[in-house]
């Protein structure tokens, strides 16, 4: 049973994260609930709700790649790199390595494992059980001790012995349960029960297996239909997934495809031509009909006239055919106006830290540099609509060198963040002759971070009931108020 997980400096989580499934209300319905023999109770299930880019599809992945280190640890060669992605916009994260841990029972044991890797060697790696009210240390390993592994007094002449066949690229828990130490048996079981449940549990496999069956294809396309906001499809051959295309054919051949993606009705009239048997009079007209309605739903006459062009290749139809059928469908439409309506802009008081990181934003979009000073430097805002844009502004130079507010605009469908982008965009503040005055706007934002961040922390250490907790909630809190 997991009771907590927990991922520090992994992809775009630089900071720790801690997903906690013990049910801290009372009254909750049992049904919500697993309970133990020790009295833990924890949710079946809870939810991760954020805006879009905040990062919670990388905390899942985190979580599928600790798991799956962990259970193909025994598999690496000794001189194998390990393929993680630490927190790359600072320097610190850079050079630390990314942490995972779990919190769990089995066996009405409670276990609290972690470990912490780089690119090359595991950095870090403990293993506590709480067989009492007391926990007990039955392994722990770290590089900057001399020496390495400390057994505190458990079977410490076996640990030896298998710690020296530990490779520094291998997990030593995964190691001591092949080599038959019994202590470590039941946790690493827990690991092998979670990794077959959830260890292949990606998107990316998701979607593989969806899109062999035809009925699922389908619906999905049609979600995407639903849902599209300029979304583009990578056509990978062979049906191969990505993690198979990158085994087979290397980073450099995903890239070159990556950089030559087709829209989503590009692949819906692929797709269903496949699928269609061309020879049937019937059949093609139904394909006709499905994908004019597809075309009518542009708004853009030019991309209408190419996929226009491209339906009467592939279905045989005039293109004089195609062409009523396109503006039938396009009159049903309920008319929309494209008439501008100017909005009256709100005055407010704001304070400096908001102001901080409203001119940020403005230079943000007038200047590259600006967005990766921020993004190395800072990386985060207080408030959060500012932060919002903020990461769509960087995921948009990850693309371009200019930008292009419209552009930026056209991919968003919150009008609240579509009229704070115009809003700023607008704004008449100086040009930079340097960089001192974006130092000055990162600077108060982090003070305001700080600030923030410490009042934050003294709630949590309020409502936390676990000593470890407790100490290193103190420990932020004190290395915080030295940066003030």
């Amino acid at each position: 049973m997991l009771i907590q997980y927990s991922v520090k400096n992994y992809k775009s989580i630089k900071d720790e994260i801690i997903i906690n499934f013990t049910a801290m209300q009372k009254n909750v319905e049992a049904d919500k609930l697993l309970s133990d023999e020790l009295g833990s109770s924890v949710y079946r299930c809870v939810g991760l709700v954020g805006p879009n880019a905040s990062g919670k599809s990388n905390i899942i992945n985190s979580l599928f790649f600790a798991l799956k280190f962990i259970n193909s640890t025994i598999e690496r060669k000794e001189k194998s790199k390990i393929n993680i992605e630490m927190f790359m916009l600072d320097k610190d994260s850079r050079e630390d390595g990314s942490s995972f841990e779990f919190i769990f029972c089995e066996n009405n044991i409670k276990y609290v494992y972690g470990f912490t890797i780089d690119t090359e060697r595991v950095l870090e790696e403990y293993l506590l059980a709480y067989y009492s009210k007391k926990a007990t240390t039955l392994f722990e390993r770290d590089v900057n001790n001399t020496p390495e592994y400390n057994f505190r007094g458990n079977d410490v002449k076996v640990q030896n012995e298998i710690a020296q066949k530990t490779n520094s690229n291998r997990l030593y828990l995964p190691v001591a349960a092949e080599w038959g130490y019994e202590k470590i048996k039941t946790p690493y079981k827990w690991f092998e029960k979670m990794f077959r449940q959830y260890g292949d549990m990606n998107i990316s496999q998701v979607i593989a297996d969806v899109v062999k069956d035809s009925s699922q294809k389908d619906m999905l396309l049609e979600a995407l239909s639903k849902a599209d906001f300029n979304i583009k499809v990578i056509d990978l051959p062979d049906s191969l997934d990505p993690d198979e295309f990158l085994d087979k054919k290397g980073k450099e051949e995903l890239n070159a495809l990556l950089k030559k993606p087709i829209t989503s009705l590009d692949f819906k009239m692929n797709y269903y031509y496949e699928m269609t048997n061309m020879d049937n009079y019937e059949d093609r007209k139904k394909y006709l009909e499905m994908i004019t309605k597809e075309i009518s739903d542009l708004d853009d006459m030019i991309d209408q006239d190419y996929y226009i062009q491209q339906l009467e290749k592939k279905s045989g139809f005039s293109k004089e055919t195609i062409l009523k059928l396109v503006n039938s469908k396009t009159s049903t439409k309920i008319k929309q106006t494209n008439d501008y309506i100017p909005y009256q802009k709100s005055v407010r008081l704001i304070d400096k830290y908001a102001r901080a990181e409203r001119d940020l934003l403005y230079y943000m979009m007038n200047d590259k540099n600006v967005a990766i000073m921020y993004e190395a430097k800072a990386g985060f805002m207080f408030n959060d609509t500012y932060r919002i844009i903020a990461s769509y502004i960087v995921d948009y130079y990850r693309q371009e060198v200019v930008l292009e507010v419209a552009d930026l605009i056209s991919s968003i469908e919150d009008e609240n963040l579509v009229k704070n982008i115009v809003e700023i965009s607008q704004l008449e503040l100086p040009k930079l002759e340097d960089t001192k005055a974006i130092d000055d706007y990162i600077e108060i934002i982090k003070e305001n971070t700080v600030k923030v961040k410490i009042e934050e922390l003294k709630k949590a250490l309020k409502d936390t009931f676990d000593p470890k907790q407790k100490a290193q909630i103190l420990k932020e809190i004190i290395a915080l108020k030295d940066k003030e």
